[in-house]
Formats: C-alpha cells, sequence, structure tokens
C-alpha cells in the first residue's frame, strides 16, 4: 500500500512540471528567467540575453518566451561551436571589428575569420588567430600586404628594393615583360639591375629603371654589344657596313686585335680598318670582305701589300 502511494505521489510531480521546463536548460530565477550562457543560437537567443520560461513576467505567454532586456549582455570575444565571435552589449558583431591594436574581421553570421578573405574589392590575409597581417608573408608563395592589410599587386618598392606582385598578388621571380621593357627578377623577387649570367649568357640592366638594355653599351671604359634578345655579343659582329670584334668578356676590341693567325686593326671608335696605312701597313679591301689584315710584312710587293682571303 505505502509502495503505491509514493509511486502515485511522484507521478503527479511529474506530470504537474510544466513541458517547457525540458525544453530549455538552466534554472530560471523568481521571476521565471534567466541569462542565456550556452547553446544560445539553438534558441534564437543571444549570448548574455535575458529570457523568461514558461511566461514569467512577460505577460503569462506559455513556452519559452524571449525578453527584451539586456541587463546581463555579453561583451567582448565568445568562444562556441568551434568558432569565435565578439558581443557589444549584447549585440553580435559583423565586419570588421579593431580589438586592441589589432584587426579582425566577421563575417554575416558574426564568425571570426581567418586566412584569405576578399571584401571591399582587395584581398586581405588573416592569421589563424584572425589577426590582419601586414607585410611579407609565405602561403606558398610570397605575398606583400600594405599597412590597411589589403594585398599589393605591381610593382612594389620595400627598402630600396623593387619587386613584382603579380595579379594573383604572388612575388615574381626570373623574366617579367612589363609594357615594352624586359626585366628580371632574382630568387628573392628583387629586380636586378647591372650585370646578370642568366642561362649561359650576360646581360645588362639599366641601373635607374632595370630594365634590359639592348645593341651599344658603355660599361665604364668599355664597350659592349647586346643582341636583340639582351644577350652579350662576343666574336666578330657587322652592323650596317661597319664590323667590330668584341672579346670573349664582350669588351669591344681596338688598335691590332689577333683572332686565330691573323691579326686586324681597329680604330678608336672599333670599327675595322679597310683600305689604310696603319702603322706603316696597308690594310686593303680583302680585310673587309674575308675578316683577314695584313700582320707582318707584304709578301707579294705586286699586291700591294694587300692580304686576300
Amino acid at each position: 500500500m505505502k509502495k503505491s502511494l509514493v509511486a502515485f505521489i511522484c507521478f503527479l510531480v511529474l506530470t504537474s512540471l510544466p513541458m517547457s521546463a525540458l525544453a530549455h536548460p538552466g534554472n530560471t530565477d523568481a521571476n521565471g528567467g534567466h541569462t542565456c550562457r550556452t547553446n544560445c543560437e539553438k534558441w534564437g537567443l543571444q549570448y548574455g540575453q535575458y529570457h523568461y520560461h514558461n511566461g514569467g513576467n512577460s505577460g503569462g505567454s506559455t513556452g519559452t518566451s524571449v525578453s527584451t532586456s539586456t541587463s546581463t549582455s555579453k561583451t567582448g570575444w565568445q568562444y562556441n561551436g568551434g568558432s569565435w565571435y565578439y558581443y557589444s552589449s549584447g549585440k553580435l558583431h559583423k565586419g570588421w571589428l579593431a580589438s586592441g591594436n589589432t584587426w579582425f574581421f566577421l563575417d554575416s553570421k558574426g564568425v571570426m575569420q581567418t586566412g584569405w578573405i576578399h571584401t571591399g574589392g582587395a584581398w586581405y590575409h588573416l592569421n589563424q588567430s584572425g589577426a590582419m597581417e601586414t607585410g611579407w608573408i609565405y602561403d606558398g608563395a610570397w605575398y606583400y600586404l600594405k599597412s590597411n592589410g589589403a594585398m599589393s599587386k605591381g610593382w612594389l618598392k620595400d627598402g630600396g628594393t623593387w619587386y613584382y606582385l603579380q595579379s594573383s598578388g604572388a612575388m615574381k621571380t626570373g623574366w617579367l615583360k612589363d609594357g615594352n621593357a624586359w626585366y628580371y627578377l632574382k630568387g628573392n623577387g628583387a629586380m636586378k639591375a647591372g650585370w646578370e649570367f642568366v642561362s649561359g649568357q650576360w646581360y645588362y640592366f639599366d641601373y635607374k629603371s632595370g630594365a634590359m638594355k639592348t645593341g651599344w653599351l658603355k660599361d665604364g671604359a668599355s664597350w659592349y654589344f647586346l643582341n636583340a634578345n639582351g644577350a652579350m655579343k662576343t666574336g666578330w659582329l657587322q652592323t650596317g657596313s661597319d664590323t667590330y670584334y668584341l672579346g670573349k668578356n664582350g669588351v669591344m676590341q681596338t688598335g691590332w686585335v689577333q683572332v686565330g693567325n691573323d691579326q686586324y686593326y681597329f680604330y678608336d671608335n672599333g670599327n675595322m680598318a679597310v683600305n689604310d696605312i696603319i702603322d706603316g701597313i696597308m690594310v686593303g679591301e680583302a680585310a673587309h670582305e674575308n675578316a683577314k689584315a695584313f700582320h707582318d710584312k707584304c709578301e707579294n710587293a705586286y699586291l700591294g701589300c694587300w692580304v686576300l682571303g
């Protein structure tokens, strides 16, 4: 009989509990409400938002009702469901956020972002803590982010050195054609100026602009000739009716020069002498036609000391 009475009392207690009390966790206060602390999104609430259960003082409605009271609203960073959120007086923050000296970005759902984001027509990179980065970063390639965080493109001067960032933002290395000019960017991305040895050839890049030079070049007291592709020329060079000889180091030769078993004379401007008397020796037309010149003594006075090929 006593067991039946206890079971009956338990049944009465359970059936008298409001169903809404089972619908949402957390104890209620004397007013029948409390502040949401966990899984607030599940109930359509904000963190720190005060609400009533089973009517409370909200007007007697049944179930879980939400009050507009924010007397204990959350403020600052909150971690929930694997993501970070930021609240200001209970209101979920979205978009750019300055927290201390650091910028963060929260998407349309208020979730703090990391990695690359595109907003306002520019790309930004946020590290694993969500902080916006500036300066050089490496993410499979090198990128440069301005002081406002925006990714750089095109030419960039950093610390007195020029770099080139492609349309993707990735730092360029090797050959680059920009407009009508060619440039060379070293392995560290720095634009090359002066002489550079590339794939077995010497090239020269202007010290001011970095543009690859072609044609005649005076470097110091020496003259060089750079082909149309920029490669330094060596050996014989014919430009129009003029003939020049460039040594193995590319320097234009002047005076008497031995090439193979023969000697040739080149004026101060580098042009090979033809039909002229040099040091008492007649240099003939054959020197121009066959790239040979008399270098010892006349072997055949009848030919007028001309060397024939």
